[in-house]
C-alpha cells in the first residue's frame, strides 16, 4: 500500500450555530445536543447541555407546584 501523501487535520473546530436558550455562539467542541425541530433557516435547532438541563429542572419545579 502507498503512503498517504496528505495529513488529516485532527482539530478542526468549526461554528456550529446559536443556543436555543441563550443564543450564544457554540462551536464542535462544546457539549451540546441537536433537536429533531428546525429553526427559520430549516437547520436543526441545537443547545448546549448545561442550557438543556437548567431548563429541563426549571420546567419540571413548575409542574409540581400545580
Amino acid at each position: 500500500m502507498s503512503k498517504k501523501t496528505w495529513k488529516k487535520i485532527r482539530d478542526r473546530i468549526t461554528n456550529i450555530g446559536k443556543c436555543r436558550y441563550c443564543s450564544k455562539d457554540m462551536v464542535n467542541t462544546d457539549s451540546f445536543v441537536a433537536f429533531l425541530s428546525t429553526d427559520k433557516n430549516g437547520a436543526k435547532e441545537k443547545a448546549h447541555h448545561d442550557c438543556m438541563k437548567k431548563d429541563d429542572q426549571v420546567r419540571a419545579e413548575e409542574k409540581t407546584y400545580e
